[in-house]
């Protein structure tokens, strides 16, 4: 009675260094698609020009949330905040009412917090601000929070 691997032996044996290197070869792919997938940056129509003000950011953020327009403010969002759908669904739709001049952000270098009031759906009347940052590779920027 031979285990497996002791029939493996005796057949050749030449077959385990070709399985440890495909196996090798499958986990660099896989740790590289994730890197990519964790790493990149939106592109195409959500992204915001690297020339863009502060204010144009945000402007642009609380617009789409305005609008309705879920993917471009998930575009712009670091966290996926928008797909809570009680958050969505107090946040879609707010009609922005003042925006106020950006004021940099003393956590980091390249981040502004920029204040603004709106109205939500049901009336109630919002002040906070938006937090913004173009500090990341090619001056992208992106929505820290709100």
């Amino acid at each position: 009675m031979g285990s497996v691997l002791g029939n493996q032996r005796s057949s050749g044996g030449g077959s385990k260094p070709k399985t440890i290197w495909w196996i090798g070869l499958a986990c660099a792919v896989v740790i590289i698609l994730v890197c990519y997938l964790f790493m990149r940056q939106p592109t195409g129509q959500n992204q915001v020009p690297t020339k863009a003000s502060p204010k144009e950011v945000a402007q642009a953020f609380l617009g789409a949330l305005a609008n309705g327009d879920r993917s471009t403010a998930n575009a712009m969002l670091q966290s996926p905040a928008l797909d809570d759908p009680k958050t969505w669904d107090m946040l879609n739709g707010l009609k922005l009412t003042s925006l106020g001049e950006p004021v940099t952000n003393p956590q980091h270098r390249g981040g502004w917090f920029v204040p603004f009031a709106a109205q939500l759906k049901n009336g109630q009347m919002v002040n906070s601000q938006v937090s913004v940052r173009n500090d990341l590779p090619g001056g992208q920027w992106q929505v820290d929070g709100f």
